[in-house]
């Protein structure tokens, strides 16, 4: 009786042993589905990296940044946006995976700004948000290189921040005025 009690209670030991193992493992991942397994960028990491945005292009232009990611990322929750800290840059069709993946800004960007070219690639396939179509998206070196980077890009649009989902003037339009709907809870505490 005292052994097989003893046994049920090493089974048992084990057993939540391997749950608390197996409950931090997949909090470390996320899939390539795109939902995250409990994995997020820390909160404290946006803040930073929106302070030195902030600190570089003011509270109107850091707001309107904050608002495009909070869009295209599904307010810094996508696993597209977690795995890559993009804002839904996709590579073209025709790229073949190499740098800079169809997006000759992002040439010019690592030039100017001295990031080698290695520090980029193209991650996924994460799930689309509201498609459900697997897609990869480009990967940046970290969250502030790929913020700086969509500015470089609305800069050289004007300042336009529906640009950065069409040129046509009617869809930008319409994205700007999507934007409008999100706060920028975050560069509204600044």
């Amino acid at each position: 009786m005292v052994k097989k009690k003893n046994i049920l209670q090493t089974v048992g030991i084990l057993a939540i042993v391997y749950l608390l193992f197996r409950k931090k493992s997949n909090a470390m991942t996320i899939t390539n589905s795109g939902s995250a397994s409990g994995n997020s960028i820390p909160d404290q990491m946006i803040v930073d990296a929106l302070r030195k945005i902030f600190n570089l292009y003011g509270r109107e232009k850091t707001q309107r940044l904050e608002q495009l990611f909070r869009w295209e990322t599904n307010h810094f929750r996508s696993g597209q946006f977690k795995g890559t800290f993009s804002p839904g840059m996709e590579p073209s069709p025709n790229t073949n995976r190499t740098f800079p993946f169809g997006w000759s800004s992002l040439r010019n960007f690592a030039t100017e700004k001295g990031y080698a070219s290695n520090r980029f690639s193209v991650s996924g396939p994460y799930t689309e948000g509201g498609t459900g179509i697997p897609k990869y998206f480009v990967k940046f070196p970290d969250l502030f290189s790929s913020m700086l980077f969509v500015m470089y890009v609305i800069e050289k649009r004007g300042w336009n921040f529906g640009k950065w989902r069409a040129f046509d003037a009617s869809i930008a339009a319409d994205y700007n005025n999507k934007l409008n709907t999100v706060i920028p809870r975050i560069t509204n505490t600044f």
